[in-house]
C-alpha cells in the first residue's frame, strides 16, 4: 500500500529546508551579525497519483516564510511558519481536503567548520517544530531533528553541497514516531552575473518500513533582481514507488 499523505508532507518539510541557491539542500553559511533575511516559498504544489488505483494526491503551500536574524559570525536565529497549506486526497468514491494554518519551525544554525580559501564550510541546524496548525494540515505534536550541510567551490565556477537531515515526526496513527533520515547533494553554477543554475537529488528512508523510501531528481533558475532579492523556481520529480510525483515552488528572497 501507498503512502501517498505521509510523503507529501515529508516533501513539504523538505522544502521548507531549501538554501538560498538550492531547493532542498540548506546552505552551511550564517547570516552577518544584524543583519536579516526574509525567505518565502510563494507558491509550492506537489502531486501524486496512484496508476493502479483511482487515487489522487494534491497539496498546496502559500507563503511559507523563513525570517533569519544573524547573532555572531558563526550563529544565527531562524523562525518558520507555514502561513496557509491545503491536501486533497481523492478516491474513486469521494473526496477529502483540509486547509489553513500550518505548524511554526524554530532553529538555530552554527557554523563549525570554515576554509576561507576552498570556499567551504559545514554546519549543524538543530530545529524543533510545534504543533499549532489548523486540525488536518500539520501534525498533533511536537517534533525535532536536525540537519548537517556542507558545500564547498569546484573548479569551473562551480559549487556543490551535500547536507544530511534526521527528522523525528508523528506517525500516521498518530500513536507515536517514526524517524526519518535524508540525504542530498547539489551542483550549482552562474550563467550570467544574475542569474545561475542547479541540479539537485535527494533521498529519504523512514524507519516506519523498510520499503518507505522516497528520492527526488530537481533542477532550478535562481534569478537576482537587485542586491539582497532574489527569485527562484525549481521543478522536481519522484524517484521510486513511493515517491511523489512532482513538486514546483516559486521562492522569493529578501536579504537586508
Amino acid at each position: 500500500m501507498r503512502l501517498p499523505r505521509r510523503l507529501l508532507v515529508l516533501a513539504l518539510l523538505l522544502a521548507s529546508c531549501t538554501a538560498l541557491r538550492a531547493q532542498v539542500s540548506e546552505t552551511p553559511f550564517t547570516i552577518a551579525p544584524g543583519h536579516f533575511e526574509l525567505r518565502v516559498d510563494a507558491l509550492t504544489v506537489a502531486f501524486d497519483r496512484e496508476d493502479t488505483r483511482p487515487k489522487r494526491y494534491t497539496a498546496l503551500g502559500v507563503a511559507h516564510s523563513l525570517f533569519q536574524i544573524g547573532l555572531t559570525s558563526s550563529t544565527d536565529l531562524q523562525v518558520g511558519a507555514q502561513l496557509f497549506a491545503r491536501q486533497t486526497y481523492q478516491t474513486g468514491i469521494g473526496r477529502t481536503s483540509d486547509s489553513g494554518f500550518g505548524d511554526m519551525t524554530f532553529r538555530v544554525k552554527y557554523t563549525f567548520w570554515r576554509d576561507v580559501a576552498a570556499g567551504a564550510a559545514a554546519a549543524v541546524i538543530p530545529y524543533v517544530k510545534i504543533p499549532s496548525s489548523s486540525p488536518g494540515v500539520g501534525t498533533d505534536g511536537t517534533e525535532y531533528g536536525f540537519i548537517v550541510p556542507w558545500a564547498m567551490g569546484l573548479p569551473g565556477g562551480f559549487q556543490s553541497g551535500a547536507s544530511f537531515q534526521w527528522d523525528v515526526q508523528r506517525n500516521d496513527a498518530r500513536s507515536g514516531y517514526d524517524s526519518v533520515w535524508t540525504g542530498g547533494a547539489y551542483v550549482r553554477r552562474d550563467l550570467t552575473s544574475r542569474v545561475d543554475f542547479y541540479a539537485e537529488s535527494t533521498l529519504a528512508v523512514s524507519s516506519a518500513s523498510k520499503s518507505s523510501f522516497a528520492g527526488t531528481l530537481g533542477a532550478g533558475l535562481t534569478v537576482r533582481a537587485s542586491q539582497g532579492i532574489s527569485w527562484e523556481y525549481g521543478l522536481s520529480r519522484g524517484v521510486g514507488a513511493r515517491a511523489t510525483d512532482w513538486i514546483g515552488n516559486l521562492r522569493f528572497r529578501w536579504g537586508f
